[in-house]
């Protein structure tokens, strides 16, 4: 088997702060042989391996404020300690730290799902007034702009709805999460994360193309000014 056959890119099939459902899908993955290699945008980029039955658990970073891709020391003890009871960190994305046990009678970790979703809320906050800015000015610099270039007037237009679009998806899954988290239900419930996989899968592709094109925006307005 080649190293290419041995890597296969998936993406995530629910928002991550749906953590049980990112842990359920990582073990049927490890189930069918495929074990986390690396984290990449939108998505967990497994190594084939032997399949086995092992358990995930994400873990809320202890420094998710500080929104850093390396592990900070805060973050290393957490890694240290756990591993002293089997678990290896394996993997960090956004708010989590992903954790791996291969022996199935390794003390479970301690979830504090009101906390992740406090987290997830003040992350959402954050994007919320990025993304208002960046539509902004980018609203702004296409009206003033707007007999500029065709291309333009379109694909910032489409791109800032296609944002606002994601955005209000993922408050909407925040909201159920929310909901389940409070009526005490969300900790006990059978995972199917295969029921919203694929339509999830489209609106993350979606928010791709918001990117994009907004980026496509913003590089033919440069452009258009330097020709000028």
């Amino acid at each position: 088997m080649s190293q290419t056959e041995k890597l296969k890119v998936d993406c995530f099939p629910c928002f991550e702060d749906d953590v049980k459902a990112i842990e359920a899908w990582l073990e049927d993955m490890a189930a069918e042989g495929y074990r986390i290699d690396k984290v990449v945008t939108g998505g967990i980029r497994f190594q084939k391996q032997k399949p086995a039955r092992v358990r995930y658990r994400l873990l809320l970073s202890p420094d998710y404020a500080l929104n850093k891709r390396i592990i900070t020391e805060h973050e290393q003890q957490v890694i240290d300690l756990h591993a002293k009871s089997g678990w290896e960190c394996v993997a960090k994305r956004g708010n989590y730290l992903y954790f791996l046990a291969e022996d199935y009678t390794a003390p479970e970790l301690d979830q504090d799902f009101h906390v992740i979703l406090n987290a997830a809320k003040q992350k959402q906050k954050k994007w919320y007034i990025s993304d208002l800015l960046l539509c902004i000015f980018l609203l702004i610099v296409l009206v003033r702009n707007i007999s500029v270039m065709s291309f333009i007037d379109l694909v910032t237009p489409l791109g800032v709805l296609l944002l606002i679009l994601l955005r209000a998806y993922h408050a909407k899954e925040l909201a159920k999460l929310q909901s389940k988290i409070v009526a005490g239900v969300y900790e006990t419930e059978t995972v199917n994360w295969k029921s919203n996989a694929k339509k999830y899968k489209m609106i993350t592709g979606a928010g791709i193309l918001a990117i994009v094109l907004l980026w496509a925006g913003v590089l033919g307005l440069l452009f258009v000014r330097i020709i000028q």
